[in-house]
């Protein structure tokens, strides 16, 4: 009688059309390993206002706080604070985010806002005018203001909520 045909596949197929599989196949590989911890925390020098319900994002190494509520009265912020690693201190930045009209002649700042970086700028979704939540979407390239875009404006409002940034250049997805 005569044997099954020579077989000439690539691993990990075999079989005279290539389309079997060994059995058991081999396990997939492993997890890579945690980085380790860092050996300690240490404090660093505190914003110059505090503040909470604030947003935190980092663009070239410049860690940037934005907007949130003053803890020392309650007032709706739009000043960026930034913290330059170099340095070891934090500064207002020049450029605050613009105000929002809550009602005529009437502007305030924003709290629970996310940010988060991608194509080489900072970006700012929804959060809360201090009445109710908003929809907006701000970018910030780290040196001119930041810009609002109604062309860029969320469906839906958002607050408390998160952000991460996919990046596919293929498609200009973020």
């Amino acid at each position: 009688t005569k044997g099954p045909p020579e077989c000439n596949c690539e691993y990990p197929w075999h079989g005279s059309d290539c389309k079997i599989l060994p059995f058991p196949p081999p396990p997939p590989p492993s997890p890579p390993s945690p980085p380790a911890p860092p050996s300690r925390w240490r404090s660093i020098a505190p914003l110059n206002e505090a503040r909470l319900g604030h947003a935190v994002g980092v663009l070239n190494d410049i860690v940037y706080v934005a907007g949130g509520k003053s803890a020392n009265g309650g007032k709706l912020l739009a000043s960026v604070e930034k913290f330059d690693s170099r340095f070891g201190n934090w500064s207002v930045d020049a450029n605050s985010l613009p105000l929002l009209d809550i009602s005529p002649g009437v502007k305030v700042g924003r709290k629970f806002l996310v940010m988060v970086a991608a194509q080489e700028m900072l970006w700012a979704f929804g959060g809360s005018d201090g009445v109710q939540p908003i929809n907006n979407v701000l970018f910030f390239n780290g040196v001119s203001p930041w810009v609002e875009s109604p062309a860029f404006a969320m469906p839906t409002v958002r607050i408390f909520h998160g952000a991460g940034a996919l990046q596919d250049a293929s498609r200009g997805v973020m």
